[in-house]
């Protein structure tokens, strides 16, 4: 993964995880993730094309630089792979400010998120927001 980082200063480990702010270095994996359909499936519009996947990784950079625990990458540590991100966010949800929890993609494995299919699920089956981790 490299030499350590100031953002390396703000991160969190887990024995499995990483979480730490974004880098620029991220931006290709982001922008493969927003336009895949799986990983956006609970997103309202769904993928996005080149162009907004690279707005929202703007976006989630913008909002870890302002608030102490904005969007960050979830990393998995055996692999290196940003497996998804966590963080808080506002966004405007039918008028409304709404916060955003964990998007983690497809086939993700551990307490953090759990799936049914190929679509998250928290917490037992039929329980809680899907793709979102408390």
């Amino acid at each position: 993964m490299g030499g350590v980082t100031d953002s390396d200063l703000n991160a969190v480990t887990t024995a499995r995880l990483l979480v730490r702010p974004p880098r620029e270095a991220d931006r290709d994996r982001f922008v493969e993730l927003f336009g895949n359909e799986d990983f956006m499936a609970f997103y309202p519009r769904g993928a996005l094309i080149e162009e907004e996947a690279n707005d929202r990784f703007d976006h989630m950079v913008a909002v870890c630089q302002a608030i102490p625990f904005g969007k960050q990458p979830v990393v998995e540590l055996s692999s290196g792979l940003i497996v998804g991100y966590t963080g808080v966010d506002s966004i405007n949800l039918e008028g409304r400010k709404a916060g955003m929890g964990l998007p983690a993609r497809a086939g993700a494995q551990g307490p953090w998120v759990r799936h049914r299919g190929h679509r998250g699920q928290r917490g037992p089956a039929g329980q809680g927001s899907p793709g979102e981790c408390g």
